[in-house]
């Protein structure tokens, strides 16, 4: 076995493990996998982690090799190919061997015929199973029990009978988590955190009833999805505007979690807007539900890798209907929601014409770029923003906030590239209006404001941005960045006294970063204000009395060393 930049940190029991291969023609995984020990007693996975340089046994191997799985189970399926290669069947039981001998034995006697999708994830559930019983005090144990049976649930869930016992165990889990973990704990084991995991066992749930025809069981999973607060306001009216974005019978491909479950949501519980046929591209590799969606669309279609070849079957299938006049020459529209892969995206740049919320599949190429007044009518019209500007916006929600932002800019944009001042201002306006505060929401608007000339309004969010940041209780670091912005805006115009301002603004509230340190120290050395410059160094050197750049820098310019530099350029 071979580990590579390997990081062993004693004090803060922190680990990373970085470019690792196993040995014996075993799968070879490259990433980042950190792993926090809960006490010095033993780690998440026993009394020993794989980075741990007294790890030695092929036991404790084998239980890190496990711990990698939930979080990449498709590659699992790919790597082992249980059903179709004896040979991986065989490295997998001998794996398993040395540790687990009964479960081993139990798995051997099968046939590779009769090993069943999901058996290898049973193993591992089993696993888990144990080791939570072993150090029940440990979250990232509970988490990873939790991972194997939602990675279990999104193999088998579509086509095998449903265990609503062992869900609701991972729901359990879960909850758990989002109530004494942290965000640390949610990152090791994530994305998806948590509580949009909750979300993705009861919307695949739902599914299951729905693909077998149980609208009531589909209902009923719904309900409880919603009891345990998932499809919020925020999704809802999220996956709302899509439907709205989309015309009459057409198909809305989207890619996973978030932009899907909401829509069947809306469509069975609500009623609104049956008529359009979502697509998941994130299932299209499940043979179940592509045989379903076939059904749906009345279009002959298979699984086949990789799942967007469902895309270019749906394209095939609808216009040989309109070939044979089964429907009508403009029905069965295809629309790319704008969360879908960029891999997915790419392969039809040349035909996507951006509408709102999504893309439309155009048929000629080169039909591509904005819909200008689709996507007016959209977002300046028909969309609603209720559940966005509310203090007790989820963690959902605020995920949907980006999506709106860029949509604005890009509309802002576009008119601003067709030097149509008053409609990009109206644009901005608008999305101030229905948007809550955020640094990208505010800056971006200032720099329209700034190319249209409206400086008064610069200043005026400005004072708005900087009031609201100074008073949260909790610094977000992410706010950093505007008033990197402004300082950008103030400096291009000239302005400054006003990007000055905006670093010294920044400095009050952020005096460790060094980024807005950096950028005051060049734009005071840029100014020629050497005494300033001087001053500042000072007191950052004795508040950061490790930075050998700055101690170095501070004594060249108390020396005059960079002044007789500049003389001589």
């Amino acid at each position: 076995m071979c580990i590579r930049d390997r990081t062993y940190t004693e004090n803060s029991r922190l680990v990373f493990v970085t470019r690792f291969k196993y040995i014996d023609n075993a799968p070879s995984y490259s990433g980042i996998q950190p792993v926090f020990q809960e006490t010095a007693g033993y780690g998440p996975l026993g009394p020993f982690d794989i980075c741990d340089p007294r790890l030695t046994s092929v036991r404790q191997w084998f239980d890190r090799k496990i711990s990698l799985i939930p979080q990449r189970v498709k590659s699992v399926r790919l790597t082992f190919k249980l059903r179709k290669n004896e040979k991986d069947k065989k490295w997998f039981i001998e794996r398993i061997n040395s540790p687990y001998m009964d479960l081993a034995s139990n798995l051997n006697t099968k046939s590779l015929e009769d090993w069943e999708l999901g058996d290898e994830i049973d193993a591992i559930l089993e696993l888990y199973s144990a080791k939570v019983s072993q150090y029940p005090d440990s979250l990232d144990l509970q988490m990873q029990l939790a991972d194997a049976i939602w990675s279990r649930a999104r193999f088998i869930i579509l086509e095998a009978p449903v265990d609503i016992k062992l869900l609701r165990k991972a729901i359990q889990i879960y909850k758990k988590t989002l109530a004494e973990g942290d965000i640390r704990l949610w990152a090791r084991h994530g994305p998806p955190r948590p509580d949009e995991k909750i979300t993705s066992i009861w919307g695949m749930l739902a599914l299951h009833y729905l693909i077998h025809g149980d609208i009531d069981s589909t209902k009923w999973a719904f309900n409880q999805g919603k009891a345990d607060g998932c499809f919020d306001d925020g999704m809802l009216e999220y996956s709302k505007n899509l439907l709205i974005t989309c015309p009459t019978d057409a198909i809305l491909v989207t890619n996973g979690i978030m932009d899907t479950y909401g829509l069947l949501y809306l469509q069975i519980m609500n009623g609104f807007r049956p008529d359009v046929n979502v697509v998941c591209i994130g299932l299209c590799d499940n043979s179940d539900y592509v045989n379903f969606i076939g059904k749906e669309l009345n279009i002959s279609l298979y699984s086949v890798k990789p799942p967007q070849n469902v895309i270019i079957q749906m394209m095939r299938g609808i216009k040989e209907l309109k070939k044979a006049n089964k429907i009508p020459s403009n029905s069965m529209p295809i629309y790319f929601a704008i969360t879908i892969a960029q891999n997915i995206k790419s392969d039809y740049a040349e035909n996507l014409k951006m509408v709102g919320l999504a893309y439309q599949l155009t048929s000629a190429k080169g039909d591509s770029g904005i819909d200008i007044n689709a996507m007016n009518e959209n977002l300046m019209k028909k969309y609603s923003y209720s559940s966005l500007n509310t203090d007790s916006m989820t963690y959902t929600t605020a995920k949907f906030l980006q999506n709106y932002q860029t949509q604005f800019l890009n509309l802002a944009y576009k008119y601003r590239k067709l030097n149509d001042t008053t409609s990009a201002i109206k644009t901005i306006k608008k999305m101030n209006e229905v948007l809550p505060f955020d640094w990208r929401t505010n800056s971006s608007s200032s720099e329209f404001y700034s190319w249209a000339n409206k400086w008064d309004m610069v200043d005026s969010l400005y004072g708005d941005a900087y009031r609201q940041i100074s008073s949260k209780g909790k610094l977000d670091f992410n706010d950093i960045r505007l008033f990197q912005m402004y300082f950008q805006i103030y400096y291009r115009a000239e302005k400054f006294g006003n990007a000055e301002q905006a670093l010294i603004d920044g400095l009050k509230i952020f005096p460790d970063d060094r980024n807005l340190f950096s950028s005051y120290v060049s734009f005071l050395y840029s100014q020629e204000k050497y005494e300033k410059l001087l001053s500042i160094l000072d007191n950052w050197v004795a508040h950061h009395p490790d930075d050998e750049q700055y101690k170095k820098f501070y004594k060249q310019v108390k020396d005059g060393e960079l002044d007789e530099i500049r003389k001589k350029k």
